[in-house]
């Protein structure tokens, strides 16, 4: 894989309420994971050792910003872009890789591959994390993932 591969999807939040953390983090795993298993799929994944930039914007409804001031976020309940940062991350395991979870193996004692454990996010060395307004209704995380 040539270096400068970009992975870039969104997540479309519109339709949750962002107060209802549970739901939130679980919309936002599976769909970071499903849409990097899709272009890896489609694109492909490095296939030798890796280092990745990950951007993330988190494009906000205008009701979550100050009204006198629409360029700074209100300080009020919900889920936010240091929130998403971490799922997003847990879920990149398609394009980036899946930790090994190891386990015992009960007859020799030894250590065995015992499936997958979130993903290799210490792959990323590079993030790039913003939000914007983006004065509507409508809430979206875009994610780009590139090969460093």
């Amino acid at each position: 894989m040539v270096k400068g591969v970009k992975w870039s999807f969104t997540v479309d939040l519109s339709d949750e309420a962002t107060y209802d953390r549970r739901k939130l983090e679980h919309r936002i795993k599976s769909r970071v994971r499903q849409k990097s298993s899709e272009l890896a799929k489609e694109i492909g994944r490095p296939s030798v050792p890796s280092t990745f930039r990950v951007e993330v914007t988190f494009h906000q409804k205008s009701g979550r910003w100050k009204k006198d001031n629409p360029q700074i976020p209100r300080e009020d309940r919900g889920v936010d872009l240091d929130n998403c940062i971490k799922w997003i991350f847990d879920n990149l395991g398609p394009i980036i890789q899946d930790r090994i979870k190891w386990g015992k193996d009960m007859l020799t004692g030894r250590s065995v591959r015992s499936g997958k454990r979130g993903s290799a996010d210490s792959k990323i060395v590079e993030l790039i994390a913003k939000k914007i307004n983006t004065g509507s209704d409508r809430e979206y995380l875009d994610i780009v993932i590139e090969s460093l």
